[in-house]
């Protein structure tokens, strides 16, 4: 009998392993740069006028990881700002971000690092339909499109915007 159950618990043993490396041992799940979804200028755009026409409505969030100082400067329209710093690997996640419908990160450019590594902080903690800006802030103003400077005066995280 004994026996018996030994060559059960190592008959599970892989599996378990499996699904530690799979899923982490916390639900954190890994990501890797090809799990990165990109979204281009004209959906980002769609989505911002969906949300300007139902602002009650949580349709897109838009996060800018950028230094402050960058944030301050440029921003697209009703961007919030959240550093990397500000979302720890291992927090719970953030009901300011779940409820929104589509969360979409940009930095300077596409491959921006700080965007990039936001959003798969975001993906690993298991938020779904996470975007990265395929244009970044240069695309947007090369474009001639609408930026926004100076405080938010409605942060979403004001301690990530200096609040």
């Amino acid at each position: 009998m004994l026996h018996q159950r030994f060559l059960l618990r190592l008959a599970v043993l892989p599996f378990a392993v499996a699904v530690l490396l799979a899923v982490g041992c916390d639900g954190v799940r890994a990501v890797s740069e090809e799990d990165i979804e990109l979204m281009p200028n004209p959906r980002l755009r769609e989505l911002l006028e969906k949300q300007s026409e139902n602002p009650v409505k949580a349709h897109v969030l838009v996060l800018d990881p950028r230094p402050t100082s960058d944030y301050l400067t440029a921003r697209i329209p009703s961007a919030q700002h959240l550093p990397l710093s500000s979302v720890p690997p291992y927090a719970d996640r953030d009901p300011r971000i779940e409820r929104y419908k589509y969360v979409v990160v940009y930095g300077d450019h596409p491959s921006s690092p700080p965007a990039r590594a936001l959003a798969k902080r975001l993906m690993s903690k298991k938020y779904k339909d996470i975007f990265v800006y395929d244009g970044g802030i240069a695309d947007w103003t090369a474009r001639g499109l609408k930026t926004e400077a100076g405080p938010n005066n409605s942060p979403l995280f004001p301690t990530a915007s200096g609040r």
